[in-house]
């Protein structure tokens, strides 16, 4: 089949993105944006990039309000981190879906899986659009809504299953939802007061507020976590073990650190 072959899937790939690219840099060059940063963000994350430079207005327009360079960095930086990972729930959905169509049970997962990508991307689009409309708002909220679901399925499989040899392991894993689902509580909270009623932060130390969430989100990381490595029998650590652990924990704190150093740098801005 033509799409089977690697290379070519791999020659198609890269000429989209350099597409993508071209189209990203002449709107920012027209937009009077810089075209160095926009043609290495437009390399990271393709198609994002060039939602991002259609959503900024025109530097020549004077009544719409501006991001500052330091702000559209942490702007660029939590897109392409979150894209990242967009594509990587794509490939566990596309892998799920194999496995089932193959005869196994991976159904359920598959359905989460599109869950996922729909919330993940409606999250980007929020992050490209900024923070001071309901829509950033509405995702943060269908986030806890989602987490708090996952959760009322667990404790549900919990009181109906016969079976209670894994009940420590699922303990660990709803406390990990729960706090999972703070992070998204937090995030609407600072959208809601420092994007849509345009209140500023007091000073310096507010940062610590703003960056809230990423520290929440590498609790509940190290949570489940912890769960995996006491309730299930796992080898003692190797190298790869390390690495996995450091992506797992790292990953989607620095996600939500760009994002919040992106609200708090925003909040500062005169509407």
């Amino acid at each position: 089949m033509f799409l089977e072959n690697k290379i070519v899937v791999w020659w198609i790939a890269i000429a989209v993105t350099l597409l993508l690219a071209f189209f990203t840099f002449n709107i920012a060059k027209k937009k009077g944006y810089n075209i160095v940063f926009f043609l290495i963000y437009s390399i990271f994350a393709p198609g994002f990039s060039l939602l991002h430079v259609i959503a900024l207005p025109d530097k020549a327009d004077t009544t719409k309000r501006m991001y500052s360079p330091k702000t559209l960095v942490f702007n660029a930086l939590a897109v392409v981190l979150f894209a990242y990972l967009f594509w990587v729930y794509i490939f566990l959905f596309i892998m799920n879906l194999k496995y089932y169509i193959n005869g196994g049970m991976g159904l359920f997962d598959a359905g989460f899986g599109i869950m996922n990508i729909l919330l993940l991307l409606l999250l980007v689009i929020s992050i490209i659009l900024g923070r001071r409309n309901v829509f950033s708002l509405t995702v943060h909220i269908a986030y806890f809504m989602y987490y708090i679901g996952e959760v009322t399925v667990m404790i549900t499989r919990i009181l109906n299953d016969g079976v209670k040899d894994d009940l420590f392991y699922d303990c660990f894993m709803i406390a990990g939802e729960v706090m999972t689902a703070c992070v998204s509580i937090a995030s609407a909270y600072i959208v809601d007061k420092y994007g849509i009623k345009s209140q500023h932060p007091s000073g310096k130390k507010d940062i610590l507020f703003f960056i809230l969430p990423a520290l929440l989100c590498l609790l509940s990381k190290a949570i489940i976590v912890c769960g995996v490595n006491i309730c299930l029998s796992i080898p003692g650590w190797y190298p790869g073990n390390i690495f996995s652990l450091c992506i797992m924990l790292g990953m989607p704190f620095i996600q939500y650190l760009f994002l919040g150093l992106f609200y708090y740098e925003d909040s500062k801005a005169e509407i």
